[in-house]
């Protein structure tokens, strides 16, 4: 192959890596897009939403108290050193919001791995817990706890 067509080959390849990729770096749906499947209002921090059935068909409003959010603050609000170490103050803070919003919503018995055997009126599924989590994350990202990461659409297996 002589020099020009390889340069044209080159920059054919290089135009087109540019074009495919910016396709895939479109802007994915912001996670406010998903909560308005499910909620009346988007999450605030003075007052939120909580799934408390399965398919989040039903929802509660939930206004938490200065003294549950200084516990969860102290699970997240001291800036983590790395991405990994914030992961880990994440997954300890939503499990702390799961804890207190349980008793407010009647989800404090939700049992793991849902099977038919376990469909109660207050048992939660990934839908419920995905939109759960989503609120929480905003939250938390509203509180200005985030360092390292950024609150994005929830991947899900689809339906």
């Amino acid at each position: 192959m002589g020099k020009k067509l390889r340069l044209v080959v080159r920059i054919f390849a290089g135009t087109s890596f540019l074009i495919l990729s910016g396709c895939q770096a479109l802007s994915p749906e912001k996670p406010e897009n998903y909560l308005a499947n499910y909620h009346d209002y988007l999450p605030e921090v003075d007052r939120f939403q909580v799934c408390n059935n399965m398919d989040c068909d039903n929802l509660t409003a939930v206004k938490l108290d200065k003294s549950r959010w200084h516990k969860i603050a102290s699970t997240v609000a001291v800036p983590a050193k790395s991405a990994k170490a914030e992961r880990e103050q994440i997954t300890s803070a939503i499990a702390l919001f799961e804890r207190v919003t349980g008793p407010i919503v009647g989800t404090q018995n939700d049992q793991a791995r849902n099977g038919f055997s376990n469909w109660s009126d207050r048992q939660l599924d990934c839908i419920a817990e995905a939109v759960n989590s989503t609120t929480y994350l905003l939250l938390i990202q509203k509180k200005g706890w985030l360092k390292w990461h950024t609150v994005a659409y929830p991947l899900h297996r689809g339906f």
